[in-house]
């Protein structure tokens, strides 16, 4: 890729000097600036070449390692999204990184996820490239209205997010088609296809003030980007007045030319356009007093608007979008009134899910269920991780201590024949097995069917089917058909998903923490695949690396989870799928 700037290096410099100067001197300095510019989503990639010159800069261990860092995430990102790029071109899907101004870098990797925009009616074959063809997990229940996340994951950990939409708004839309006409490729970067000046400033200052109330160091560079080099003014006007914006819009401007003063000392965008702006505000009573309040506040980054009056604006933008009728406005308030309920409460409705990762000591289950974990959680599902084993509870401990000074007694009593002791032995083994079943699912009642009950996703880190095989091993293999056992599965919870990871004894007695014997895990083995073949284990083959097992887990398992994402209480605040995209009927399966 073209190496470029997105300021000049006099400004950049300006730049730098403006946001180090809070800071100490030396690498905490550094430290400080860095934090700053990561808090603002700024690449730090783009004043690479200005800290070369930096007297502080350009000696600093810190600056080097976080740039190094900065390229990697670009380079890692940049590979995942030319894979979808060139997968949805050979289908004739074309695609826009909207939020991005065209300048270095142009791929914007320092954002969440990768928001690109597809023509509306070749949204499924988007989805459907990513998800069958790609690896893809599409996260339903993070889905906004034409809005559509999906994640791909190795190892448990996200590797790639593509936020696909359909069209430039947060849950109303705040653009017009015509943005796929002034699409043109960026200055840097030949992949990376952004919107016109023009439409990159729309975008950029109604993303930062509606929905995340606060304008950031990069939203203002990618805007004043654009605004100096003549840009069609009545366009950008025109489209916010018939949307219902244009006062967001003249707020949002007048707060980036504030910062650029502060920041620079001058404004490169005209003084006639900035008087348009003020007297444009003006006609506007309430934002135009917020606005006097807020532009006597101190140079700060990102810029704060306060929620009162980002909602004002937002609802205000609502009732007067003239693309709607006027019922699709007050259907569009209530929805939103109800999403915003949703987002402010931290209600997070889900169904519960239990899923058991079993296997031989050495097989990879802890690394596998920690990997599944981090997956569900970067995917916003709230999970706990249980892990159990035989013999392990306090209750059982105590219990155990107790039954061992009472066995002892009753050996001293029983005469030393042959058929009593074997009699005995067989008792003490069923008393044994019966007594570890009881333990085990009274505490799968609290640890494991409780949270199932209050809708959380359930790892278990071994499970009845691994307590089933340790009882086995110490009784024989008929243990597995009797009592103790089949109580232990009638009193448990039964998992959505139940996992054997199978690996090799030789494989397992390496890995394994402990001193494995291979002979004894290689009978393990057997018994674990008679349990498997009883049960309806689903075998995964654990002799590989991590992320080959982790990665159909995750994937078979977060599928299962957002498919049946719908819930009663979503239903109440209009959230479920099918109520945020009605008439989609990928959405809404």
């Amino acid at each position: 890729m073209q190496r470029l700037t997105s300021v000049p290096s006099d400004e950049a410099s300006k730049l730098l000097d403006a946001l180090i100067a809070p800071f100490a001197h030396g690498e905490g300095a550094v430290a400080g600036l860095v934090e700053r510019l990561r808090r603002n989503k700024y690449p730090l990639l783009a004043l690479d070449a200005a800290a070369r010159d930096h007297p502080l800069l350009a000696q600093s261990e810190t600056w080097r390692v976080e740039l190094a860092a900065d390229r990697a995430e670009l380079e890692a990102q940049r590979r995942e999204y030319l894979a979808v790029k060139r997968a949805w071109l050979d289908a004739g899907i074309p695609c826009v990184m909207f939020k991005s101004a065209g300048e270095y870098p142009a791929f914007p990797y320092t954002s969440d996820n990768l928001d690109i925009l597809v023509p509306r009616n070749r949204l499924n074959d988007a989805r459907r490239i990513l998800v069958k063809q790609l690896g893809y997990v599409w996260l339903r229940n993070i889905d906004e209205t034409q809005k559509f996340l999906f994640r791909k994951f190795r190892a448990g950990r996200s590797v790639s997010a593509i936020h696909v939409h359909t069209w430039v708004g947060w849950d109303v839309e705040f653009h017009e088609e015509a943005i796929w006409d002034g699409v043109r490729q960026s200055g840097d970067d030949p992949e990376v296809m952004v919107p016109s000046a023009e439409d990159a400033v729309l975008v950029n200052v109604s993303h930062a003030l509606y929905e995340n109330k606060e304008i950031r160091l990069y939203d203002l560079e990618k805007v004043r980007s654009q605004w100096g080099g003549g840009l069609h003014w009545e366009y950008v006007e025109g489209v916010a007045r018939r949307r219902g914006w244009l006062d967001g819009l003249y707020f949002g401007l007048l707060v980036c030319a504030k910062l650029e003063r502060a920041i620079y000392g001058y404004n490169t965008v005209p003084a006639n356009v900035r008087r348009r702006w003020q007297e444009g505000l003006k006609r506007y009573p309430l934002q135009w007093r917020y606005w006097r309040k807020v532009r006597k506040q101190e140079f700060d980054l990102p810029f704060p608007v306060s929620f009162a009056m980002s909602k004002a604006l937002y609802y205000k933008k609502i009732l007067r979008d003239s693309h709607d009728a006027v019922g699709q406005r007050l259907l569009n308030l209530v929805h939103t009134l109800a999403w915003g309920v949703k987002q402010k409460s931290g209600i997070r409705p889900q169904r519960g899910m239990l899923i058991s990762i079993s296997g031989t000591d050495g097989a990879g289950k802890t690394a596998q269920a920690r990997a599944l974990s981090e997956a569900l959680t970067t995917s916003e599902a709230y999970n706990n991780v249980v892990w159990s084993r035989i013999g392990t509870t306090p209750l059982y401990r105590r219990a155990s201590q107790a039954a061992q000074r009472t066995t002892t007694a009753s050996k001293k009593s029983v005469s030393a024949t042959t058929k009593a002791s074997g009699v005995l032995r067989r008792a003490l083994g069923f008393a044994w097995a019966t007594a570890n079943a009881l333990d085990l699912a009274l505490t799968y009642q609290w640890r494991v069917r409780l949270p199932l009950m209050m809708g959380r996703v359930v790892v278990c880190d071994r499970y009845t089917y691994d307590a089933a095989v340790e009882i086995a091993e110490r009784l024989g293999a008929d243990a597995l058909g009797g009592l103790p056992v089949k109580l232990l599965y009638a009193l448990s919870p039964k998992p959505r998903f139940a996992y054997l990871l199978d690996a090799p004894a030789d494989v397992a007695a390496e890995r394994s923490l402990d001193p494995e014997d291979a002979g004894q895990l290689a009978a393990q083995r057997e018994l674990y695949r008679e349990v498997a073949e009883a049960r309806g284990l689903r075998v995964v083959d654990a002799s590989g690396e991590l992320a080959e097992a982790s990665d159909v887990i995750v994937r078979e398992v977060l599928t299962d989870f957002e498919d049946n994402h719908k819930t009663v209480v979503n239903r109440l605040l209009l959230s479920n799928p099918n109520q945020l995209n009605r008439a989609d009927r990928e959405a809404t399966r």
